[in-house]
């Protein structure tokens, strides 16, 4: 099982103009395409581009890639500096392009498509299903990334070649809290875990369902930790806050995939479309309309708030 998550990490690698690559934190394959592949991670990560891109621009309060002069990431992705590594853990590895993202800074979610272009899609990847379904205190949680990544340049008479290293990380926890408005910082439905999280791992995946046949699905996105020290050395509970995957989470891109017409495909709508599996709420429950630009509006079918 351990083996099947992690082929379905990728550690986000942000490369500056002057081309020294910085490894920021994790994400996860939630569906495949002949194109390349759905993902989700951390909102935060791509704020942290944005910041080394334009290093000093003030942040507007309103978007996590504008500011007064009005940066964003089209720039690093037109380049190809943004890319995502997959790896199957021992001899296979492919290092792709992330060309779309869309990301809600209240959630700390974002998803973001890696094109394989050319290439076909590597046959170790796997895709992890998701459980929209609100967590349970005292559920048992895993939450998986790579962290402490980092990139070694190395000459050689066949010309220059890169050494990727990174950790991958599988720790084990329980829920103990559940926030349907948002807690310690994040707006929205988020819930926390006794696992504490290393700088680094954010943008991975925390994973519910680990009871018999049931199948391991992701919950929740790695966000923020606020364990005490002693909880990285002893062992003992820590505390750590992860973005819940509601079923009308209005993220979404305007694009073409896979024969549906041009329009914007939020991440319900891949769901509804069979393009991401969730084991847990029935979408027939929630619908995500779009009303105009980046503007989504949820309505529940079921007549709840």
């Amino acid at each position: 099982m351990r083996r099947q998550v992690l082929s379905a990490l990728c550690l986000l690698i942000y490369r500056t103009n002057e081309g020294e690559e910085i490894p920021l934190g994790s994400g996860f394959v939630i569906a495949t395409f002949p194109e390349g592949v759905l993902c989700l991670t951390a909102t935060h990560l791509l704020v942290e581009m944005g910041r080394l891109e334009f290093p000093y621009a003030k942040a507007h309060s309103s978007s996590p890639f504008a500011s007064a002069r009005k940066p964003d990431l089209s720039r690093p992705i037109r380049d190809g500096r943004i890319g995502a590594l997959i790896s199957d853990g021992v001899s296979q590895m492919v290092l792709a392009p992330v060309t779309r993202t869309y990301g809600s800074i209240e959630a700390d979610i974002t998803l973001i498509f890696v094109s394989f272009e050319n290439r076909k899609v590597p046959p170790f990847l796997h895709a992890l299903a998701l459980n929209t379904s609100v967590p349970v205190v005292g559920q048992r949680a895993v939450a998986t990334s790579f962290f402490k990544g980092s990139m070694t340049p190395q000459s050689s008479t066949a010309g220059e070649t890169r050494t990727y290293r990174y950790i991958f990380d599988y720790r084990y926890g329980t829920v103990n809290e559940v926030s349907h408005q948002g807690s310690r910082g994040l707006k929205t439905p988020c819930f926390s875990t006794t696992i504490p999280f290393d700088a680094g791992m954010s943008g991975g995946p925390v994973l519910v369902g680990q009871e018999r046949g049931k199948v391991l699905a992701a919950s929740g996105v790695i966000c923020r930790d606020f364990s005490e020290p002693v909880s990285f050395s002893d062992g003992s509970p820590g505390l750590s806050t992860a973005a819940q995957l509601w079923p009308a989470l209005a993220l979404g891109f305007k694009w073409t995939i896979n024969g549906v017409p041009e329009g914007r495909l939020s991440l319900l709508d891949c769901i509804k479309r069979g393009f991401v599996v969730d084991v847990g709420n029935s979408p027939a429950k929630v619908e995500v309309l779009h009303v105009e630009g980046d503007e989504y509006k949820v309505k529940r079918l079921d007549g709840r708030m």
